[in-house]
Order: structure tokens, then C-alpha cells, then sequence
């Protein structure tokens, strides 16, 4: 099965009862993520090219958004992660799976690496398009990020005085 037979397996699969992680439906997925190999004829500027690109891109993209929605509702929260990643690698300037990562690391106390993530967007944004990520995404880690600059502008000391014994 190539990579468009497998996606259509997939879509199937979804349309009938996608709303479980089965292992078939898992299956399936990773191998539609295997077959697909970036970007088709990626410095061929030909229509029909572009076409099939864009196609092969956005069926890889639908893949990867229903498996993050499974991995989520399954509680596969180091796959939630991993999927997230995967999908930036595809397509870079979407913010949905910034903000779903983002809210990922929140989910799981790991603050440090939702700001990361965050400042990657706002770098990327910046490079790529010259703008910001939007107002919502910002909000969402503004405090936070507040937060963390403010500790660590002002860290605990390496090394504490020595303490008087009260039994001296």
C-alpha cells in the first residue's frame, strides 16, 4: 500500500468509528506518517506538482491532527508529544499544534519547555512570515513566562553561609 491508499484506509476508518485508538487505526496512521517523505518534487514549481504536494501535505497534516485527538483522549501523553513534534516538522507555521503542545507541557507541569516552545514559534514566526504568533497563544503563556524570567533573573545562591549550631 503507498502512502495515498493507506490515507485513504485511514479517512475510512475515521468516517466509521475514528473516535478510538484501535490498533489497527494505530497502526495504520504510523505507517501513512512512514510512507510520507516530506514534500513531493520539493523544488519543482510545475501546477501539477504543486497540487499533488499540497494534497500529500494536507493528507499527512488530517493524519496527524486525528492522532494527536486520539493520543489525548487514550492518556498517551508521551505520544501526544511526539505526534505534536512530527506534525511541526511537517508544516511549521501552524499555530493549533503550538498551542496544543504548549498546553501539553502545561497539562504536565513541564512550564520551562511550554515557554520553549512558544519562543521556537515566535522565532519562526518572525523568520518565515514577520509577524507574532497571535494574541491567544501569547496570553496563554504570558504570565508563565513572567514568571520564569523572574526566577531565574534572580536565582538562590550557590552556596548558603554556614549555619550556627544551636547546640553550640
Amino acid at each position: 500500500m503507498d502512502f495515498e491508499q493507506t490515507c485513504s484506509k485511514v479517512e475510512q476508518i475515521f468516517a466509521g468509528n475514528g473516535r478510538v485508538l484501535t490498533p489497527e487505526l494505530g497502526m495504520l496512521s504510523e505507517k501513512a506518517l512512514s510512507l510520507y517523505q516530506g514534500d513531493f518534487l520539493a523544488q519543482d514549481t510545475a501546477a501539477w506538482v504543486v497540487a499533488i504536494r499540497e494534497k500529500q501535505k494536507t493528507r499527512c497534516l488530517r493524519v496527524l491532527e486525528r492522532l494527536i485527538k486520539l493520543h489525548e483522549q487514550a492518556g498517551h501523553r508521551e505520544m501526544v508529544e511526539t505526534v505534536c513534534e512530527r506534525a511541526l516538522q511537517v508544516e511549521p507555521l501552524r499555530e493549533d499544534f503550538y498551542r496544543r503542545l504548549i498546553l501539553f507541557f502545561l497539562q504536565t507541569g513541564r512550564k520551562a519547555d511550554a515557554v520553549n516552545v512558544f519562543e521556537r514559534c515566535g522565532k519562526i514566526f518572525r523568520a518565515e512570515l514577520g509577524s507574532e504568533p497571535s494574541e491567544s497563544l501569547r496570553g496563554l503563556v504570558a504570565d508563565l513566562d513572567y514568571a520564569l524570567r523572574s526566577i531565574n533573573s534572580h536565582p538562590l545562591p550557590s552556596t548558603f553561609p554556614p549555619r550556627s549550631d544551636p547546640c553550640e
